[in-house]
């Protein structure tokens, strides 16, 4: 049973993306309070996982690249449940504090589609059970990260910011 709420831990962040833009259409603020009840649902996920686990899991999903016979896995174990609350833990706070500060900001929509997508990514990556999973999601927090840094496209700052946060990464 941990193995299943380890991987909920991760999958709504991800699976509420492209939800996002579409609540965006009823306002900045919709989208914003649908990603904190996704934060919430994800910190209380976490918080379950942590709070059943009784020793480490690991398990295989069906094959993720078919050509190479790799499998999706996700692994269970005290550092990366403990982990995953405190990621989600930040994550809600990050989200409760940008309803205000994002307030009156253009783009809303995607900006909580890549918070959430920063999220699940980062959740994804902890709870990686093989290596090419554990880089399929460092990769997705680097551009994540390098595309919230650049969030104000008309800003020459933020664009170059961006792009260093981008190249660190790599």
């Amino acid at each position: 049973a941990l193995t299943y709420v380890a991987w909920l831990v991760w999958l709504p962040p991800l699976a509420a993306v492209p939800l996002v833009p579409l609540v965006s259409k009823a306002g900045g603020r919709a989208a914003g309070w649908f990603s904190v009840m996704v934060g919430t649902a994800t910190l209380l996920l976490a918080s379950l996982a942590a709070a059943t686990f009784t020793g480490p899991a690991t398990d295989t999903a069906a094959v993720w690249l078919g050509s190479l016979n790799v499998s999706l896995q996700v692994t269970a174990d005290g550092l990366s449940l403990l982990v995953s609350v405190f990621v989600s833990f930040l994550s809600l706070l990050v989200l409760i504090f940008s309803l205000g500060y994002m307030k009156g900001e253009q783009g809303l929509g995607r900006y909580y589609a890549l918070v959430l997508l920063f999220v699940g990514s980062m959740l994804g990556l902890v709870m990686a059970g093989i290596l090419i999973q554990f880089y399929f999601f460092w990769e997705l927090v680097g551009i994540c990260s390098a595309l919230l840094i650049a969030f104000w496209l008309d800003r020459d700052a933020a664009r170059r910011r961006g792009l260093q946060a981008c190249v660190a990464t790599r």
